[in-house]
């Protein structure tokens, strides 16, 4: 038996959209209303649904060279603070949103903790770090007596504003988890009503540390967004 640990931390706390037992890998699990991610056109903000941000070896200048979602810093939201795996960025950055795909967590439950596993997906069929057919984790998991739980995030990629050192004018992976995803699907909703623009790259967002969630011992942050301004060709350069 191979035992994968993944650190979600964003999500540790919350409580479970859902869980269930599988034979095989479901390619259209069911998904709680409040939990389904909000229809993308790829005509205005980036690839089709369930594809990687990144397509190896994508730079004809560089045809050796393979960039991927690991390529750049990700930044996640953790105990009320932001941070990339090496730096704190405190309460609230900006950035301009250029691309986004969902991406899928799926975490064994009815485990012990020193055994809970996660596996990271874009298309719900293979390990992305590993290529290895879910269906055979989850039959791995299942002759363990554990159970499968499915978790949707929105992967965005984005051009940080005004950041420092290492962020100044980087690119930058955002996951935005479960809980927050469909807060930010509405504020983007928002922003064209009152602001009149048309598509994410349009404008400067400022993403800060929302309300805090108790859920019986529990605790988490949601993500919120404010509008700042419309973004230049300056703020995301050739990308």
């Amino acid at each position: 038996m191979s035992l994968r640990k993944g650190a979600v931390t964003e999500t540790q706390t919350e409580v479970p959209p859902f869980d269930h037992n599988v034979d095989e890998l479901d390619p259209n699990p069911i998904v709680p209303e409040d939990q389904v991610l909000a229809a993308v056109n790829p005509t205005e903000i980036g690839p089709v649904a369930g594809a990687p941000l990144f397509t190896p070896g994508e730079d004809p200048d560089f045809e050796d060279d393979e960039i991927d979602r690991w390529s750049f810093p990700n930044i996640k939201l953790d105990d009320g603070q932001f941070m990339t795996d090496e730096l704190e960025l405190g309460k609230d950055f900006k950035c301009v949103v250029i691309n986004s795909t969902p991406k899928w967590v799926m975490k064994n439950t009815r485990s012990e903790a020193k055994e809970e596993a996660s596996v990271f997906t874009y298309d719900r069929i293979t390990d992305v770090n590993t290529g290895e057919y879910l269906k055979d984790i989850i039959a791995d998991w299942k002759e363990q007596g554990w159970g499968v739980e499915w978790r949707q995030y929105s992967e965005k990629q984005a051009v940080m504003v005004d950041g420092e050192g290492e962020l100044a004018k980087a690119l930058v992976i955002i996951n935005i988890p479960p809980t927050s995803r469909t807060v930010y699907s509405g504020a983007n909703k928002r922003f064209k009503v009152q602001h009149g623009v048309k598509k994410p790259r349009d404008y400067v967002i400022r993403c800060k540390v929302g309300k805090k969630i108790e859920v019986g011992k529990n605790t988490y942050y949601k993500w919120a967004f404010e509008y700042v301004r419309p973004a230049t060709a300056e703020d995301i350069g050739e990308v």
